[in-house]
């Protein structure tokens, strides 16, 4: 066990009292050091001006600097506040203080040393201070608080009397207390009250409005003495207790392209009413915005319909229930097909032939329109279809009349191309039906066929008379296949310039002939 002297337990102590009179004066300092940077400032006498700024944000201010900042402003920091309401005695201020980067202390001048000799502004340790300093004439009884409120003033007035727009005050019995020069102007030109108070009520129709708890807005006119154009304006009305302002604004230029844009949609709804084919315009959200009689008359929809604006979905679907639409498999698919048919008239791709139950056949087509419109064309060609199917048959049946013939048939245009033929001739001369549907020129043709005949100056009779021109006779020579066959070829002009070939079989079947024969045997022709 350890045997403690009264001189080692003294040494301990004092050991320990200097090691926690240590401690706390490190407290203290570092305590200190975390201080508040606005606590180190000394406090300035209660009539001075002066304002702390941590940042943007005001930290402190004397009552009498308080009273130069005004009330706030949305999207204004406090620092902002008091260099707009110095802006007009200390010319320079905002830049004066971005000088504070570079030193720690700037000072701007007023403009009217009646109301202050200047701007002191302090950086201390990253806390702006700012103090307006005393007048230096004592012989004035105009603070810098009222010159400020009377600056501001001035500017407002200015502001109103030089506005373009008309601006005034009524009191609720409707008498003009107040009126800037736009008004008064207009009002001279109207009325000619010659600067007579007050002034004449432009407007005569702003009972309602003028009656308003809250901001309320009408378009007037006000009418001019020589019958003239009226003149239109946009009138705001913002009630202010006892009394309410007015502001108008010119609304003619508005008005003007409002009334052509009306103009232009009457002419084209005067133009699209005499149309034949249905039309129907949907703007970017897809709503029903024009249309014309004959898409009522193709689809059958009401009027009444039409007029509420439909979207393009319930548009189509109200012509699937009138049984304009083809019928779909399933709902399912038939929502894709307006999606897609949507998407496709948005690129100016969809085009479609719509057949009904009925039996009619619509053409309908979708076209992009200005600022993301579509608009949809309905026309009916029933009778087109039905004309193209006749004719469709009536092709058929003369192609199954000429397939039917023994003898080999063909047709040349003007121009030489070949436009017709017959199964006989495509047996006779082994072309395949792909070479029919092709064009094949009477040159073309009459090669293939020389190749399979004996010399005969027949085929360059032909190719000339097939691309000769006025009046011309039908002739006749022999044709010899080297199988033995002989044909005749008759060569007969046909309406329209075009030549009737035809090759008619001769003889009986035999064996190649030993020779070709002689020219004598090839009938002479015009």
């Amino acid at each position: 066990m350890l045997d403690l002297t009264p001189l080692t337990i003294g040494l301990t102590i004092a050991g320990a009292s200097f090691f926690s009179l240590c401690l706390v004066i490190a407290v203290l300092v570092i305590d200190k050091r975390r201080m508040p940077r606005i606590g180190t400032i000394k406090r300035p006498p209660p009539d001075a001006i002066v304002l702390l700024f941590d940042g943007d944000a005001l930290a402190d201010a004397t009552p009498q600097a308080r009273a130069l900042l005004g009330p706030p402003r949305a999207g204004r920091s406090d620092l902002d506040r008091f260099l707009e309401a110095m802006a007009g005695h200390f010319p320079g201020l905002r830049d004066a203080l971005s000088d504070l980067d570079t030193s720690n202390r700037v000072r701007v001048d007023c403009t009217d040393r009646a109301l202050s000799s200047g701007i002191l502004a302090e950086n201390c340790r990253g806390t702006l201070r700012i103090e307006v300093l005393p007048e230096s004439h004592t012989a004035t009884d105009m603070s810098l608080q009222h010159a400020t409120a009377q600056k501001e003033v001035e500017i407002l007035r200015g502001i109103a009397e030089d506005a373009p727009q008309l601006i005034w005050k009524e009191d609720k019995r409707g008498n003009i207390t107040w009126a800037n020069a736009s008004y008064l102007d207009i009002a001279d030109r109207l009325d000619g009250h010659l600067g007579a108070w007050p002034p004449p009520r432009l407007f005569k129709a702003l009972s309602a409005i003028g009656t308003a708890s809250a901001v309320s807005r009408k378009r007037l006119s006000v009418d001019l003495p020589d019958g003239g154009d009226p003149l239109w304006f946009d009138v705001v009305a913002l009630d202010r207790g006892s009394e309410v302002l007015f502001v108008a604004e010119d609304a003619g230029p508005l008005v003007k392209a409002e009334t052509a844009q009306q103009n232009f949609i009457q002419t084209l709804s005067k133009t699209f009413a005499h149309l034949p084919t249905g039309l129907a315009v949907f703007d970017r959200n897809r709503r029903l915005v024009l249309f014309n009689p004959a898409l009522h008359d193709l689809t059958g929809l009401p009027v009444s319909f039409l007029a509420t604006r439909p979207s393009l979905h319930g548009f189509l679907d109200r012509l699937r229930e009138a049984r304009v639409l083809p019928e779909p498999k399933d709902y399912k698919s038939w929502r894709e097909a307006v999606t897609s048919m949507e998407h496709a008239a948005s690129s100016g791709t969809y085009e479609e032939n719509w057949t009904l139950p009925e039996g009619q056949t619509y053409k309908v087509t979708g076209r992009p329109h200005p600022d993301g419109a579509v608009a949809f064309l309905i026309e009916d060609i029933s009778a087109d279809i039905s004309l193209t199917r006749r004719f469709r048959s009536q092709i058929d049946m003369g192609q199954s009349v000429i397939d039917a013939q023994r003898d080999a048939i063909a047709v040349f245009s003007p121009t030489g191309v070949m436009t017709l033929s017959n199964s006989a001739f495509a047996e006779l001369w082994d072309i395949a039906d792909s070479e029919t549907v092709a064009e094949v020129t009477a040159i073309e043709a009459t090669r293939d066929m020389q190749i399979r005949c004996l010399p005969t100056p027949a085929w360059g009779d032909l190719r000339d008379f097939v691309g000769t021109f006025g009046e011309r006779s039908e002739w006749t020579a022999p044709i010899h296949l080297k199988d033995g066959r002989i044909f005749e070829l008759r060569c007969s002009p046909i309406a329209g310039g075009a030549t009737l070939c035809t090759f008619e079989r001769l003889g009986i079947e035999g064996t190649a002939l030993p020779h070709a024969p002689s020219l004598d045997t090839v009938a002479a022709h015009a």
